[in-house]
């Protein structure tokens, strides 16, 4: 565990995806009957990390940290998201963003039924909807939305990074 947070703390994103995805095989691999149900070590890590997290507070490198390890943990969980459901949100998000001259809160909070409705369909998106539901409420400015657009498309390139599937 030492080994990928070191990774981490480096920015060295692309091994720290390559070592988290040796570290999950050889877990699975080494996993027995009703175990191999479980989540591996690297999975809980990747799952804590994230867990409740503001991403509003981060900073650039924290931003890009977590998106990377989120990225992994949705590509290699039990029940992976697609990558494709993720798009479909980022698609959401970057129209909004696109027609952003002026910061409209109204137009933020739409997103939040419509998270919440893929959440219902697509239980693998949960911890992602979380944290972008836990976002849009705090968010009161355009650079806050932007910030939350950023995370979502590193998100999705660490999750194909991860071997996430369409």
């Amino acid at each position: 565990m030492e080994r990928i947070e070191q990774l981490l703390e480096e920015s060295r994103h692309v091994e720290f995806v390559d070592i988290a995805l040796e570290e999950i095989k050889k877990e699975r691999t080494e996993m027995r009957g009703d175990r191999r149900k479980e989540e591996t070590e690297i999975e809980k890590w990747c799952k804590n990390k994230v867990r409740n997290r503001d991403i509003l507070s981060l900073s650039g490198k924290e931003l890009v940290d977590l998106s990377c390890v989120l990225g992994v943990y949705l590509a290699k969980k039990r029940d992976a998201l697609k990558t494709t459901q993720i798009r479909k949100m980022l698609d959401r998000f970057n129209s909004i963003e696109s027609g952003m001259d002026k910061f409209d809160k109204r137009e933020l909070i739409k997103l939040k039924p419509i998270l919440a409705y893929t959440a219902a369909r697509n239980k693998p998106t949960a911890e992602l909807v979380r944290i972008l539901d836990g976002a849009i409420s705090k968010v009161s400015s355009v650079e806050d939305f932007k910030k939350i657009c950023e995370f979502l498309r590193g998100v999705v390139a660490y999750h194909k990074l991860a071997g996430g599937e369409d």
